[in-house]
């Protein structure tokens, strides 16, 4: 599978045709299932007869809309962080997204990753925090300079409004390196 989304012409060709005739797509692991919006692209751009191509065409369908949901919410969020005058930089999924994949209906996401400077972390969660988002259950929100050498980031949910999680990270890791 990995090799039929990846690999370029006769070599994805080659590669999808031995993953179909293995596997039903229908009855995938969710780690497959992810991929499938991608494949779709893939299927299409070298014109392959697939009898799953509407599945496949349904799952990137929904992931497109799901991940515009997300990429509008994390549009919001970085405004409002930056009429504060605090930076926030996109990680994971919103990085990756733009960066390495063919279109924004090709990789799913869930959630929405920003990373802020480690001196602003305690005001971007308070802003967060006014504008409705919940830290998320079992969490809470960053409040001294001790807890924000012990963690590096919190996990924020908005459920009224969003079918989207964030996570505000401060760090990229726990290690002292990462200062």
């Amino acid at each position: 599978l990995l090799r039929a989304c990846l690999l370029d012409g006769d070599s994805s060709a080659t590669a999808w045709r031995r993953w179909r005739a293995e596997v039903d797509p229908e009855a995938l692991d969710l780690g497959s299932l992810r991929l499938l919006p991608l494949l779709f692209e893939r299927v299409q751009s070298l014109a392959l007869d697939d009898p799953s191509l509407d599945f496949y065409r349904a799952l990137h369908r929904r992931t497109w809309l799901l991940n515009q949901g997300i990429f509008h919410g994390a549009k919001v969020v970085i405004e409002q962080l930056a009429a504060a005058g605090i930076r926030a930089m996109p990680l994971k999924g919103l990085g990756r997204e733009t960066a390495c994949y063919p279109s924004p209906a090709a990789s799913p996401m869930s959630d929405i990753d920003l990373l802020v400077p480690r001196t602003d972390a305690i005001r971007a969660a308070t802003i967060l925090q006014s504008a409705g988002w919940r830290v998320k259950k079992g969490h809470v929100a960053p409040t001294a300079v001790v807890d924000l050498s012990l963690r590096k980031g919190c996990p924020f949910d908005k459920p009224v409004s969003a079918a989207y999680e964030m996570d505000l990270h401060w760090r990229l890791f726990l290690a002292r390196f990462s200062e």
